[in-house]
């Protein structure tokens, strides 16, 4: 008998089976996917059980180099935009620039579902419960993303991000010693370097999407003056 090699995928679900043994796997041929569905029961930190949600998990291939998409098929989350859910179920667990430079910097099945998947699904009882989340929220839509070159990336205005974003996809190369692009005053290595990197590492998918939004938002300003 010829045993074949468990993939990736499947050490990495082997690996995390014990602490949500309710959840199974299996193949989507069609859709070049792994499929991972069943009950998520959610615990607090002394323990204590709070509820079970039935969730449906698509990794697509090659995995993990694309972010899952995690449906809740309970409806035990109201579906609203207020709650991070779409109509059809699908959670949004972080801005997807979070998410995206995560599983580009190596986050692989047993770090989605610890830090990301359990604390939305923890998080969204929290505030069934007691009417609001545990910490902070990202706001919805382009709104939730200029917030997240804000607050993450020092970036407070749509005219200083689209400058940014701008410098990296007309492919120029800024010194570390140069004055930094933001207008400080300061050298780039002391003030925004590691934000050019992040931006960078982002892609120009992502950025040119963001660029056409921020720009689409400023024009949007301008017309309502």
């Amino acid at each position: 008998m010829i045993f074949k090699k468990p993939t990736l995928f499947e050490k990495d679900f082997a690996a995390i089976s014990d602490l949500y043994p309710k959840l199974r796997y299996s193949r989507d041929e069609k859709h070049k996917s792994w499929v991972i569905s069943g009950e998520l029961d959610i615990c607090d930190a002394t323990g204590l059980y709070w509820d079970t949600f039935q969730v449906l998990i698509i990794v697509r291939h090659p995995y993990p180099v694309h972010v899952p998409n995690i449906f809740e098929r309970s409806t035990i989350i109201p579906r609203t935009e207020a709650w991070h859910i779409s109509e059809y179920g699908e959670c949004c667990l972080d801005i997807p620039h979070n998410l995206k430079l995560a599983f580009k910097r190596g986050m692989r099945l047993a770090g989605f579902m610890h830090e990301k998947v359990y604390p939305y699904f923890a998080n969204q009882l929290h505030r069934l419960s007691r009417q609001g989340y545990a910490g902070e929220e990202y706001d919805h839509r382009f709104e939730g993303v200029m917030q997240y070159y804000k607050e993450e990336l020092n970036l407070p205005t749509p005219i200083l991000a689209t400058q940014f974003i701008k410098s990296i996809l007309d492919k120029k190369i800024i010194d570390r010693n140069s004055a930094c692009l933001c207008g400080s005053g300061r050298k780039t290595k002391k003030c925004h370097l590691a934000v050019l990197h992040t931006l960078t590492e982002l892609g120009e998918k992502v950025l040119r999407h963001d660029l056409v939004n921020f720009e689409q938002w400023e024009v949007s300003l301008a017309g309502n003056n």
